[in-house]
Order: C-alpha cells, then structure tokens, then sequence
C-alpha cells in the first residue's frame, strides 16, 4: 500500500510487470535473519542474533499471523499481517525494527504498518489494541569486516492508537485496493 502511494508507476512495474527491484540493504537483510531467528526460535547458534533478540521487549505470542477481510457493501479486500509479538489478553502488539536511521517517536506514529496491524486486530477481534509499540534495534557496519551489527542500543515506542484512526486507516485501504484494482485492469487492457 505505502509503494502504491508513493510510487504508483514502480507498483505498477514490480506488481502488475514482475519487473522486481531488489532494493534491499545489508540492514533489511539482518532484520530479516532476526525475524526468521525469532519465528523459529533458533538462532543457529549466532550470539549477535540471540543478544538481539533478548533485548527486545515481547508479548506472549510471537509472530503472529492474522488474515481478515476488509468488507463494505459492494468491494472487499483481504488483509495480511504478521505481528512480530502479540498479547492476545489486551491485543497488544509490537513490531520490531532494526537498522541505523534513527527512529523517533514522531516516526514511530506516523508509520502506517502499525495501523494495518490494528485493523487487523480490530476485524479479528472488534477491539482496538490496547496498545502498539514499535522496538528499535540500532544496527551499524562494523569498521573491520563491512557487516551489520547490533550496537546494544534498543529505543521504545508506544504509538496511541484509536478507533477514528483505524476506521480512517481501512477507509485508505479500501480506496487503495480500489485505484490498484483499477490500474491492474488497464494494464491487462493494454495487453488485449
């Protein structure tokens, strides 16, 4: 959703095209391993990794998985999220970050995948969640062998969250499946 606002013409390419750009970074790369470490709950014996891990505040349920569908009267879209850590007693979540580019807290509320989430939780459940944070693990390129690394430097966020701004966050998703709906249509025209 956040390509298409930004970038339609590059959605357009990567989702209608398959024309991918890799535009991932030796940070997306370790956020990556981290998650796929904590989903598993197997480091693979990499300290960095567990140390990491074990610095981030978590619910009791981690990587959470919700499907729902966003329904109105005449359109529906199906929504995916994967919570990083879920409580499921007051659905509470939080969605871990790393990288160098600091996080602030202006940053952490204007970040609509916490609102997705949210949604979700609240199609799933009819609550809003008590509350959402965003966990920042700083992360640098090491000076002698060019890789990323944890600093040990972990910053929390909680990011309010209400029902007027959910219901506005799944009105844009409804319009954005809409225009994408729209654009996929004239693309599959062009091809006729």
């Amino acid at each position: 959703m956040n390509l298409w606002l930004h970038n339609p013409e590059r959605y357009i390419c990567e989702y209608v095209h398959g024309e991918r750009m890799d535009l991932s970074t030796p940070f997306m790369e370790f956020g990556k391993r981290m998650a796929t470490a904590r989903e598993l709950r197997d480091t693979g014996g990499d300290e960095e990794l567990r140390a990491a891990i074990s610095l981030v505040p978590q619910f009791e349920i981690r990587e959470h998985e919700i499907r729902e569908t966003l329904r109105t009267k005449d359109w529906h879209v199906d929504l995916l999220g994967r919570l990083d850590s879920f409580d499921p007693k007051t659905l509470s979540f939080r969605d871990d970050k790393t990288g160098a580019t600091r996080w602030t807290q202006r940053r952490a509320e204007g970040h609509n995948q916490l609102l997705h989430y949210a949604a979700l939780v609240y199609l799933k459940h009819g609550r809003v969640p008590k509350e959402a944070w965003i966990d920042w693990i700083e992360t640098e390129i090491g000076d002698t062998d060019g890789l990323v690394h944890i600093t040990g430097h972990v910053e929390s966020f909680r990011v309010p969250l209400s029902l007027s701004g959910v219901l506005e966050y799944m009105a844009l998703a409804m319009r954005v499946a809409r225009e994408i709906d729209e654009a996929y249509r004239k693309e599959l025209d062009k091809l006729t």
